[in-house]
């Protein structure tokens, strides 16, 4: 397994699965345990518990908005609640911030709090991050697997293209999840949020030589999904609760129609609609 800049390509093609949601069955616990959680203590809504983290995981796990940035969704969330469980005067300025900064990160929130006069609710924001990211910290390593199935799948990917690893995660935690399970030995390439987004490491990817009706990006939301059309490459969706299914028709049918040079437009506009589908079953 090589960094973006050591890799070289073996194969003509190239299969690259995003982390969480897609490979491993972190979503759920991580939201519950760590995001929704911390959102529900710093908001003083434990008297709410059970409507607010339906609200919080309907957004980040169920809704077309699954994957979204934490302060993105902190916003949604904010919006939803305003004028019902919470009174927010801030919220406006902290939704331009967000959907402005040019980096979204915890270091840059702290740079606008320390230039700030009003900041009540940037701090909290803050706080929250901070505190969820102590939370996920303390998840034991085998409350995350990977679905049912994805190593032996994974593996057997690997033997007929390239594999690599396009996550928004950092790369310590990838490295540490994916060698626990036993998943980097079936990975030729990692790259992660250190590398930057994932429509810039997509495009780093293809520099190596593939050509973009070789590259399948596999991931469980939306932002993977703009990040492949991006750089012209396909998409298919490990479809939310499905995810055993998804991969079921990732090894017996995707992969065989690529390597046949069948994957085409047609079959494309059938996965993006079972893919929007799947946000509106309702489970």
């Amino acid at each position: 397994m090589q960094t973006l800049s050591d890799f070289q390509k073996k194969r003509d093609i190239l299969f690259c699965f995003d982390s969480d949601g897609c490979v491993l069955d972190a979503m759920e616990v991580k939201h519950r345990r760590c995001h929704g959680l911390c959102f529900i203590r710093e908001w003083g809504l434990m008297d709410h518990f059970d409507e607010v983290m339906d609200k919080w995981c309907e957004i980040n796990l169920y809704e077309t908005t699954r994957g979204i940035h934490r302060y993105k969704a902190l916003v949604i969330m904010l919006e939803r609640l305003e004028g019902k469980l919470l009174h927010t005067p801030e919220l406006e300025t902290f939704k331009t911030w967000v959907n402005t900064t040019p980096m979204l990160t915890n270091a840059s929130l702290e740079e606008e709090i320390a230039n700030r006069k009003n900041q009540e609710l940037f701090s909290k924001a803050l706080r929250w991050s901070y505190a969820l990211n102590r939370e996920i910290d303390k998840i034991p390593m085998d409350d995350k697997p990977p679905y049912p199935g994805v190593p032996e799948k994974l593996a057997a990917v690997q033997e007929k293209v390239d594999v690599g690893i396009v996550s928004s995660s950092n790369l310590e935690a990838i490295t540490e999840e994916w060698s626990h399970f036993g998943l980097l030995d079936h990975v030729d390439c990692l790259t992660s949020q250190n590398d930057g987004s994932k429509s810039h490491c997509l495009a780093q990817l293809l520099k190596k030589g593939y050509d973009k009706d070789k590259v399948v990006m596999v991931g469980d939301a939306f932002g993977d999904q703009a990040a492949a059309r991006e750089n012209g490459v396909w998409f298919f969706p490990i479809r939310v609760r499905h995810e055993v299914e998804s991969w079921n028709q990732l090894l017996e049918e995707a992969l065989p129609k690529i390597l046949k040079g069948q994957y085409d437009q047609a079959y494309q506009q059938s996965l993006d609609q079972a893919f929007e589908d799947s946000f509106h079953a309702g489970g």
